[in-house]
């Protein structure tokens, strides 16, 4: 067997290992990207989107109590005969 053939077999040999050795490392990231980095990331955007609906949720009832209701209308105050706040009775239908 020549010279030039025992190198070319040396030089395949590590040529398929290097491959070998890629494709390992490849495969374990893609195993710690799916158990580690893409929880987080499930996690993250479920903070987000809550953080976002509150938002939206609280500029509608912003939106909604600066159009048409005031203090008079959801709570009522009760005195007695000396001018002193005896109760403060709440408009349980208008407050929902």
């Amino acid at each position: 067997m020549p010279f030039f053939v025992k190198i070319l077999n040396i030089v395949k040999q590590k040529y398929f290992i290097f491959l070998f050795v890629l494709l390992l490392v490849v495969v374990l990231l893609f195993i710690y990207f799916i158990d580690v980095v893409n929880p987080l990331i499930i996690n993250s955007s479920e903070v987000k989107v809550k953080s976002l609906t509150l938002k939206a949720i609280n500029s509608a009832i912003s939106d909604v109590m600066a159009e048409s209701v005031l203090y008079n209308d959801l709570v009522s105050i009760v005195t007695d005969d000396n001018g002193k706040i005896v109760m403060l009775n709440a408009n349980s239908i208008m407050i929902n």
